[in-house]
């Protein structure tokens, strides 16, 4: 038994370690090595971060990093750093995606590598180690997927941090917490670039155990999703070469003479076209990953029929929701705190979008208008739940 054990380990290892052959072959032959080393040192920083055991220690390195990709300084060093003149200003654009991206995985990898080492700490109760620990090297405990995920859909994980640490208990030993394991993950082919973001918590689950089997209902299946990726893939091309509400935006001059139906329309077309648009990177991406066993969560949602903006944000990046949601709504009290607490970590998450999409003033504007929507909602619903407006609905109905 130990033998089969020893040998499905060692399997993984070499399968996990080509595809990080494969990546950074790729990565240096598109970028060069200064661009590759790049990412190397930002995921080394937040990684030496999580050896102090404190994920405050974390999110600040991690935080910090984030802040300086839009600098243009930060911009003219990577400009700098690249080995070819060819598509430079597109390759600035995929190496800062890519870099954010990284930094978000090495975000994911390093709390969850400070949990683990808490959870495993003797009387030591902390969420997400806000509080110092020491290092223990016993058992080490990661969480299941899946029933990780059913609790959090469900909105049933309790703030309690005693509580909260046993979420991310499993009888499954977990030693996958190393440098090598930090690579392997920021580098994994298929959710490089306009990928879905999957937490480590999910992603070691699943890259390190056996995926299903193949019959022909999942060839089907397989056959019949890349055909609609290619459908709304042909659907977006057809809409940029054909339509021009995406040029219009960035025309002032045309914006001020349209009618205001107009208008609507061209915003409404715009938001349309960037759910597709993500439909088809992320469907893609996410369908090379299934072929591999890594399930990640799916594509946007159609954004015409949400109609409460809260929702929006849980289903159209549903990856960037899910990080927010682990590592700092519920941290921070999550579905069982008052109402003061749920706005803060509210609050607390949209300032997170802010610094992830950059620091731009339209950006932070962007991010309050969305947080204030979301206060009214709330409000809105307290206000529902009054006997009075229940009487009064009651009557109306």
């Amino acid at each position: 038994m130990c033998g089969v054990l020893n040998k499905h380990l060692f399997s993984f290892q070499f399968r996990n370690l080509g595809y990080l052959l494969f990546s950074l072959v790729y990565l240096l032959r598109l970028f060069g090595w200064k661009i590759v080393l790049l990412f190397i040192s930002h995921g080394c920083a937040v990684f030496f971060a999580s050896t102090f055991c404190n994920s405050a220690v974390v999110w600040a390195t991690s935080l910090g990093l984030m802040c300086t990709i839009n600098f243009d300084q930060s911009q003219t060093l990577i400009n700098s750093l690249m080995t070819s003149n060819e598509n430079k200003e597109e390759n600035l654009y995929l190496i800062t995606l890519e870099l954010v991206k990284v930094n978000l995985k090495c975000t994911s990898f390093c709390l969850e590598k400070v949990n683990n080492q808490l959870s495993n700490s003797s009387n030591q109760n902390a969420s997400f180690g806000y509080n110092k620990c020491k290092k223990h090297t016993t058992n080490h405990t990661d969480i299941s997927s899946r029933s990780h995920s059913s609790a959090m859909n469900g909105g049933q994980l309790p703030p309690t941090s005693s509580e909260l640490n046993k979420s991310f208990q499993s009888d499954k030993p977990s030693d996958h917490y190393g440098l090598l394991d930090l690579f392997q993950y920021m580098f994994y082919f298929s959710l490089l670039f306009c990928a879905p973001f999957v937490t480590y918590n999910i992603f070691n689950s699943q890259i390190n155990s056996n995926p299903l089997p193949w019959n022909r209902r999942k060839l089907y299946d397989t056959i019949f999703v890349f055909l609609r990726i290619a459908f709304w893939a042909f659907i977006v091309e057809f809409s940029l070469h054909h339509l021009y509400f995406s040029a219009m935006m960035f025309n002032p001059y045309i914006l001020k003479r349209v009618s205001h139906c107009t208008l609507m329309g061209i915003g409404y077309l715009q938001g349309q076209f960037k759910m597709v648009k993500y439909l088809v990177f992320y469907s893609l991406t996410g369908q090379m990953a299934g072929l591999e066993g890594i399930e990640v969560p799916g594509p946007p949602s159609c954004i015409s029929y949400i109609y409460r903006y809260s929702q929006m944000w849980k289903l159209f990046d549903k990856g960037i929701y899910n990080f927010t949601k682990r590592y700092i709504y519920i941290p921070l009290g999550g579905y069982k705190a008052g109402l003061p607490r749920k706005l803060f970590g509210s609050f607390l998450c949209f300032m997170f979008f802010y610094n992830y999409h950059g620091l731009d003033v339209y950006l932070l504007i962007w991010c309050l208008l969305n947080f204030a929507e979301l206060v009214i909602e709330v409000c809105a619903s307290l206000l529902e739940n009054t006997p009075a407006v229940q009487t009064l609905e009651a009557s109306i109905i």
